[in-house]
């Protein structure tokens, strides 16, 4: 449960709160979106700040990229081998970004504690209906910070890195369950991943009738599509 007299967390942008509010606990509307719908809309301000201004504000969802938040739940969950943490690697413009937001509101709507850093390297933390910033650069942060926030003991939160540099031991520690969208250079994760004996997934390119099944659900020109997934 958060604290209120944080010395390392500030309150996050009404942005960021507004996409806690719309989306914390609303498992079904989610399940509606990612099953049926195959898109999840933000605003502009939120896309500014998740490297997604391209998307004008609709994700869209190829099977791939549900199937793989799926695959995270199942492994966060698993308490028998306890999985230390996933680097989700992938071609440059492949919807790593995407992934990572697609992520953040999975988390929401399942009322997971989670840390998001997005490729800015600023870092929040969701829990409940309240968001949280970090006050210093990312690049800072400790476990002394982390540990402010009074997450309960048997919970796990995610932590979502976009980042494409080694992310701060902070955000990959054991009380965490840490994944990593990175383009593949192992200079951006290899010492996280060494040291925790993280786990390799690699996303896979969009397939043809991902595509013409995306496109089909819009009402728009080849080339602005093109645009929007990337």
């Amino acid at each position: 449960m958060l604290i209120s007299n944080h010395t390392f967390w500030d309150k996050a942008p009404p942005y960021f709160q507004d996409l806690c509010r719309e989306w914390s606990g609303k498992q079904d509307p989610f399940e509606n979106h990612i099953n049926t719908l195959k898109s999840i809309s933000f605003s502009r301000k939120i896309a500014l700040h998740v490297n997604l201004l391209h998307t004008d504000g609709t994700l869209l969802l190829r099977d791939e990229l549900v199937k793989t938040f799926y695959r995270l739940r199942d492994a966060h969950a698993e308490k028998i081998t306890k999985i230390s943490g996933i680097v989700l690697d992938g071609n440059p413009g492949i919807g790593k970004s995407a992934a990572n937001l697609l992520f953040l509101i999975g988390c929401l709507a399942y009322q997971q504690p989670v840390f998001f850093t997005p490729r800015s390297g600023a870092i929040y933390y969701f829990s409940g209906l309240s968001v949280w910033k970090f006050k210093g650069p990312g690049s800072m942060i400790n476990l002394e910070h982390i540990l402010e926030l009074e997450f309960p003991g048997d919970v796990r939160p995610w932590s979502l890195i976009d980042i494409n540099t080694s992310p701060p031991d902070a955000l990959v520690c054991s009380e965490l369950f840490p994944i990593q969208t990175v383009s593949l250079n192992p200079e951006h994760y290899q010492t996280w991943k060494k040291a925790n004996t993280a786990r390799m997934w690699i996303m896979q390119v969009w397939k043809e009738e991902d595509l013409e099944d995306l496109y089909a659900m819009l009402s728009t020109d080849r080339s602005t599509f093109q645009v929007m997934v990337g």
